[in-house]
């Protein structure tokens, strides 16, 4: 102990010492980054020394630097947790802990007591409302078990739809107020948490869920799902759950996970299943308004209709790209938008047209011409740049047929679809 005890004090210490040694903007993001690093790496000796009291002390100093929640020792925890790892489950049943750091293991140790029995069904209802009843810890992962634990309650009880439905209502509102913009792979959590909560217990028919945003779902979200579902088998995969769904919703879930998972990552697997669902004729006559269910109406005909007054896009998908000469990475999509528009050429009644604006441009006609580029171009004034609200460059919107769009994060990434919807 006594080793231990210098150990730390040492420490806080090298701390110290990095605090008035460095820079007097000690609290720029590197800084913070370092004092994050040591500091995780105090609690991990003593959570290694089985020191849990002092280990949970260090959480909370880390928690006080909410960027820091990405990548410590605490989400090593969380994921040795979820994988029956008794000593890291212990941790999280700590009866004493401090009030900053209990926030962000109540969800976790309420899961735990509950699956071992430590709870009874009484008990874990009273605890679940009263973790809602909190101010939710700026981290996902606390969201993550709770989910768990509601999912678990409802399973184990009979729950009717009113109360499946606000339970899920609850945490939908929770997880909305957590800004998931920390990383790439929280992101991902955020939006597998959103789908979640609209198909558990069937209830994407009738709910009154606010509606998610499948269309953010991009190719990375789709292998994390994957590489989660492999290495947390305790928690439920967005996939099995949408199979497995009761009947008589399992088979229209299905296709609904189809269409969804061809449009965020298009490979030969899932457009494979796309076209399979698509034989169905119910299906086929309703996968535009199952994919677009969430996008929002076209706001922009005036400019559009202004500079391309022929088009016709009723019955049809509609691609937009918005670019400039002087714009590298639009420089770099214009030969994709190119090889686009020639297949459309060669293809008759084509159910996807092609046009493009530009914005600002210098010598657009030579540019065209030295390019060999044929697409269709019109140029906008700094009014309609505006009333389009245009932020990035490129910017690309994809308008289905009923007059929804979606704005395309990665063309390279969509094209296997949109060269999919010329050949319908």
């Amino acid at each position: 102990m006594n080793c231990f005890m210098r150990l730390f004090r040492i420490s806080f210490l090298v701390c110290g010492l990095f605090a008035l040694l460095g820079p007097r903007t000690s609290v720029c993001a590197q800084n913070r980054h370092i004092d994050a690093v040591h500091i995780s790496s105090v609690a991990k000796l003593a959570y290694d020394q089985n020191y849990f009291e002092q280990a949970a002390s260090q959480f909370a100093n880390l928690f006080e630097n909410e960027k820091a929640l990405n990548e410590n020792f605490y989400g090593v925890l969380v994921t040795r947790s979820l994988n029956d790892d008794a000593k890291a489950q212990a941790f999280f049943m700590l009866e004493e802990l401090t009030p900053a750091f209990k926030a962000y293991v109540a969800p976790l140790s309420a899961y735990f007591k509950f699956k071992k029995g430590i709870l009874s069904l009484e008990e874990a209802r009273v605890t679940f409302d009263e973790i809602l009843q909190t101010r939710p810890p700026y981290a996902l992962w606390p969201q993550v078990y709770l989910s768990l634990f509601c999912f678990e309650l409802h399973t184990q009880t009979q729950v009717s739809g009113a109360q499946a439905t606000a339970d899920l209502l609850a945490l939908q509102k929770r997880l909305r107020s957590l800004a998931p913009v920390i990383s790439p792979d929280l992101s991902s959590i955020y939006g597998y948490l959103e789908l979640l909560y609209v198909h558990q217990l069937g209830l994407q028919g009738q709910s009154e869920l606010s509606p998610v945003l499948p269309v953010s779902l991009q190719k990375h979200d789709l292998r994390f799902m994957q590489r989660f579902q492999e290495e947390h088998p305790a928690f439920v995969c967005l996939e099995t759950l949408l199979v497995q769904g009761s009947e008589p919703t399992s088979e229209k879930v299905e296709n609904e996970w189809c269409i969804l998972a061809a449009f965020a990552d298009p490979n030969k697997g899932n457009m494979a299943a796309l076209e399979r669902a698509l034989k169905e004729e119910a299906v086929a006559q309703s996968w535009i308004n199952t994919l677009t269910q969430t996008w929002a109406p076209w706001p922009y005909d005036q400019v559009l209709m202004r500079h391309y007054p022929d088009l016709v896009r009723q019955g049809k998908w509609t691609l937009i790209d918005v670019w400039g000469t002087w714009c590298g990475p639009c420089r770099r999509q214009l030969p994709a938008i190119q090889r686009l528009y020639a297949q459309q050429a060669q293809q008759l009644n084509s159910d996807l047209q092609i046009v493009t604006l530009s914005y600002k441009s210098t010598d657009l006609k030579h540019f065209m011409q030295q390019n060999a580029y044929t697409f269709p171009v019109e140029e906008i004034e700094k009014h309609e740049n505006a009333a389009m609200q245009l932020k990035a460059y490129p910017t690309t919107w994809l308008i289905a047929p009923n007059g929804k769009y979606v704005k395309l994060s990665n063309l390279e990434t969509q094209l296997p679809w949109l060269q999919w919807l010329q050949q319908q």
